[in-house]
């Protein structure tokens, strides 16, 4: 677990605070860090959980938080401010809180047994299997942008870390980079479902984690990649969309 924030004392209290709550974890380990930078230096140990000060000198928060989700896409991540607001770009970070330092004791309580329940569920998101050029291909779960109906069975859209993560591991020159399955999108639905993926349109399922924009009738990706929600999937589509939204940014500005 990381803590990031460049008063001292506020990092010691948060501390102290998750030490002594039931839902902690006995093996958990604090890193601490007083400024951006630093955190960003040891991006690579992909801290299960971090919080983030947004208002520090140097590198902000949300700077802070952009460069270290290009190489830790699944750590729940937490703002912490005294009085900045959240905005269009916090979110981008994908957080799953935004939390006030003035909240209540009790009120901070009971969003830090959340936060921490959070970490070990995404401790627990499963791998799903594919086919890539005729070899088992073994994907995060998070990795996954969409997948999309195929004649004989499905195929899977990626990130564009989990495709260069998929070069470094295979460098021949003539790999497909198609991720195939010859599952049906509706089984492969039940088994993701739970997972934040739901139908936007009948020919492919969408992963909620990797959306960046949606309107009324279309979704943006992280990679940019823009997708249609029909008439029929609407409102379903919206109201898990929503529910999945509630559950990351519930909070009491």
């Amino acid at each position: 677990m990381a803590i990031c924030d460049d008063c001292i004392e506020d990092i010691e209290r948060l501390k102290q605070i998750i030490k002594n709550r039931p839902t902690c974890p006995e093996e958990i380990l604090f890193f601490e860090y007083q400024s951006g930078e630093e955190l960003i230096e040891e991006a690579s140990k992909e801290h299960d959980l971090i919080f983030l000060d947004i208002q520090m000198k140097g590198i902000d928060g949300t700077e802070t938080a952009k460069r270290i989700r290009m190489v830790n896409k699944n750590a729940v991540l937490v703002f912490l401010s005294g009085i900045v607001a959240p905005t269009t770009e916090s979110f981008k970070a994908q957080p799953y809180r935004y939390l006030m330092k003035y909240f209540k004791r009790s009120e901070l309580d009971s969003e830090l047994d959340e936060v921490l329940q959070e970490m070990i569920r995404r401790k627990k998101i499963p791998y799903f299997y594919a086919v890539s050029d005729g070899q088992a291909v073994k994907l995060k779960v998070e990795d996954i942008l969409y997948i999309s109906l195929m004649k004989r069975g499905s195929k899977i859209f990626i990130t564009k870390e989990a495709k260069r993560q998929l070069d470094k591991e295979d460098r021949s020159e003539d790999r497909n980079e198609d991720i195939i399955s010859n599952r049906k999108l509706e089984n492969i639905y039940e088994e993701l479902k739970d997972y934040g993926f739901e139908y936007a349109h009948n020919s492919y399922i969408v992963n909620f984690t990797n959306i960046v924009k949606a309107t009324g009738k279309e979704i943006t990706l992280e990679d940019n990649t823009i997708l249609t929600i029909s008439r029929s999937r609407m409102s379903s589509f919206h109201s898990r969309f929503s529910e999945f939204l509630g559950m990351k940014y519930r909070r009491g500005l």
